[in-house]
């Protein structure tokens, strides 16, 4: 699974967790300011927590003592086993082209509410009503507003409902509740294929009006004459979904909410449940690399100077499997290998361990490889049976083994894999062994 989707699976998850408790714990209390914050911080934290690895807080002493063997090396050897590139129409490539065409209509959906805000504001007239300065509109549509900009078309309402509606969009202008409207909507362009997306969006925008209508009854308002303002305004039509408008649907729940009793302050206590909810959520959906590897994904050095035996730079308790050039072996065999004879070590563990190796790899995997001239020489060891050697290309010359394993790892820019019909199509003959394209850094670079 490309790791776009990997991201978007988690990011989703959590959203969407969070949206239940959000829906079944909090929406019916009357905290709206606490609430308004816990919905943001849950698309923000939604989007960022697949990004942290939260296990590396957790890792056992295994993984750290052998995450410290993985440090600089060539090995070639690795880089020929990781997938080539096979030019391939996948499923995956499908479901990548749906997904960033969501992506681009979502993306001019809201350009285009951008533009027609904007078209308004520089038509409409800026003129002072009730001692605010609003930008007059025309035709049937209700009140809004965006960010510092209020909009209404006073000959559609008497003077006392001007005096309701300039008070309630005060409230969103100077609560900046755009902002909240802006991260609903960024959010849904790259979560549109998610239910529980759009229901966070209409959550955010709810509480925003659960918000407001408190702050206008605190006012000093009377609550049956705002409501029946609310009520007037249904018919009108709602302009543009960025902005705050005055009759958001859902008017019956809003009704409801003004008429509700205050939460008691004991209800605070369901915050407290969120928020290790909140971190519970964190490390479950959290995890390390896809493939779980402990290994550097392309050109390393490895520090071979260290004098005495192999097993006191392994930890004592670990309990997995060891391979030396793809071999199993014991670890008194280890003692046979001195470091100095080391190309470059990997380490596997969870699901890719169990992947490659079975159970026997459930404990994880440590893969020596051994330098050539010393697999022979050592007759301890078992010897291994040379594979054939893929083709080398450097710069677009070809190059042999002994020139690629002189060369210096921080001159290299990129490294590609063919392997099979693409290295077989691009190079003939010469690449059926499969073919490692190295490019080195330009002066520039």
């Amino acid at each position: 699974m490309p790791d776009i989707f990997i991201y978007l699976l988690k990011a989703n998850i959590i959203l969407s967790l969070l949206y239940l408790i959000y829906r079944f714990g909090l929406q019916r209390l009357t905290f709206y300011k606490v609430n308004r914050y816990v919905l943001g911080i849950s698309v923000l934290f939604a989007s960022f927590c697949p990004l942290i690895d939260f296990q590396t807080l957790f890792q056992s002493s295994n993984n750290h003592a052998v995450g410290n063997l993985a440090s600089y090396a060539l090995d070639w050897q690795a880089i020929m086993q990781q997938p080539g590139n096979q030019e391939i129409f996948t499923i995956w490539n499908l479901l990548q082209i749906v997904f960033w065409a969501g992506v681009i209509v979502m993306g001019l959906r809201l350009l285009f509410q951008f533009v027609s805000l904007a078209k308004i504001y520089l038509l409409s007239e800026k003129k002072a009503l009730n001692g605010e300065i609003v930008s007059i509109i025309t035709g049937e549509k209700t009140p809004f507003s965006f960010f510092n900009a209020i909009f209404i078309n006073p000959l559609l309402h008497e003077s006392e409902e001007t005096t309701t509606i300039l008070q309630h969009e005060k409230v969103h202008v100077s609560e900046l509740h755009s902002l909240d409207i802006l991260l609903g909507e960024l959010m849904l362009i790259f979560y549109w294929f998610n239910p529980m997306a759009w229901l966070m969006r209409n959550a955010i925008r709810e509480n925003l009006e659960f918000k407001t209508d408190q702050e206008v009854l605190r006012a000093g308002f009377q609550a049956k004459t705002y409501q029946y303002n609310l009520l007037k305004s249904m018919t009108r039509v709602q302009k543009n979904s960025l902005a705050n408008n005055f009759n958001l649907s859902h008017l019956k729940k809003r009704i409801m909410m003004m008429n509700k009793e205050k939460s008691s302050k004991k209800s605070i206590v369901r915050y407290f449940v969120f928020l290790p909810m909140v971190l519970l959520i964190a490390v479950i959906t959290s995890s390390s690399r896809p493939q779980d590897l402990y290994e550097y994904q392309g050109p390393q050095r490895i520090d071979t100077s260290g004098e005495g035996n192999l097993p006191s730079t392994f930890p004592s308790d670990f309990k997995g499997i060891y391979l030396v050039d793809g071999k199993i072996v014991s670890t008194d065999k280890l003692k046979d290998i001195a470091p100095s004879d080391i190309k470059s070590i990997k380490v596997l563990k969870g699901e890719a361990a169990v992947k490659a190796f079975g159970d026997k790899g459930e404990n994880g995997v440590i893969k020596i490889f051994l330098k050539k001239d010393n697999v022979q020489s050592n007759k301890k060891e078992v010897t291994v049976d040379e594979k054939p050697q893929p083709l080398y290309i450097i710069d677009g010359k070809s190059v042999s083994k002994d020139v690629l394993d002189q060369l210096n790892p921080d001159k290299i820019a990129s490294i590609d894999v063919l392997k099979d019909e693409s290295a077989v199509k691009k190079y003939g003959e010469k690449g059926e062994n499969g073919v490692v394209e190295i490019t080195l850094k330009t002066e520039s670079n």
